[in-house]
């Protein structure tokens, strides 16, 4: 209530920064499922100001901070050497976005910061093929299924910006582990 006090009613302060998700997301670390996979997700929006979160990511995304990737790559990092280590991994593999206008995708640059920072590559194991329209979960299931190009044999890490319901986490997770029984799937923001 304090934060939408500050921000005001229905006003989104006029150039949303990475700050105010940072502030105003819900630092909630959680492991959730769909069907047999687990993911982690690090946050969670907050009830009474999410369409204003949403809109914020929505505008950060359309024109990606530089700080951002490396700043939520690192908030990732942090936690994934608290739980497993980062020396488990071989690879990193971003989430194609599939929503996005053209120009940079938020999960890609968010593999690229972490990836960068334990010195392993980043696989592109999917075809990437920007659709029009709402990324909302209803629109979502009408969207075609992940395409693998690049199998991965090593442990990766799979990275996305958002898992709403972890449809597009549990499709990856389940296309990669053909090929490596070691993948562990994690969401800076779900639900």
């Amino acid at each position: 209530r304090q934060i939408a006090r500050r921000i005001g009613h229905g006003v989104l302060p006029p150039e949303p920064s990475l700050a105010f998700l940072q502030e105003t997301l819900v630092e909630r670390r959680t492991i959730r499922s769909r069907k047999a996979i687990s993911y982690l997700t690090l946050r969670s929006w907050r009830s009474p100001i999410r369409i204003w979160q949403i809109k914020a990511l929505k505008s950060l995304k359309a024109h990606i901070p530089v700080e951002m990737p490396e700043a939520i790559g690192a908030e990732i990092l942090a936690e994934i050497e608290a739980l497993v280590g980062i020396s488990a991994f071989r690879a990193v593999v971003p989430v194609p976005c599939g929503h996005t206008r053209e120009g940079p995708c938020l999960s890609v640059e968010i593999a690229r910061a972490i990836a960068a920072r334990i010195g392993v590559p980043v696989v592109q194991a999917f075809a990437t093929r920007p659709l029009k329209g709402s990324s909302h979960p209803k629109e979502n299931a009408k969207r075609p299924p992940l395409v693998l190009i690049r199998p991965v044999s090593d442990p990766v890490l799979l990275v996305d910006d958002v898992a709403t319901s972890g449809a597009h986490l549990e499709e990856a997770v389940t296309l990669l582990k053909q090929y490596t029984g070691s993948v562990l799937a994690v969401a800076w923001i779900g639900g």
